[in-house]
């Protein structure tokens, strides 16, 4: 899957990562690609040619990064679980977040 979706650079980073590390970096790149695609509105199968993310190791302060032209995003990490990873795609810089879990 990662040859027919992931630019050079993303199959490089993905590819060079060892065992449950490839995984990890999979999912990394996966969510940050779904979360800009979103963002832009774009169809997910059609941004898989048109689309790049940054391919840095896990970031929890976040990348701008020109998504589309004259537009600077801001794309971040999210850890929402132990084991699970997520992305966040905004127009513009870098956004406050606050994370709140529910004890039920």
């Amino acid at each position: 899957m990662v040859s027919h979706i992931f630019t050079a650079e993303e199959r490089r980073f993905v590819e060079s990562r060892v065992d449950q590390h490839r995984t990890q970096a999979f999912f990394l790149i996966w969510n940050r690609r779904e979360a800009a695609a979103k963002a832009l509105g774009m169809d997910l199968l059609a941004s898989f040619s048109r689309l790049e993310v940054p391919v840095d190791a896990y970031s929890t302060t976040g990348f701008l990064v020109p998504l589309s032209k004259g537009e600077d995003w801001w794309l971040r990490d999210l850890s929402p679980a132990p084991g699970y990873v997520g992305a966040l795609c905004l127009e513009g810089g870098p956004a406050e977040l606050a994370w709140w879990r529910y004890q039920g």
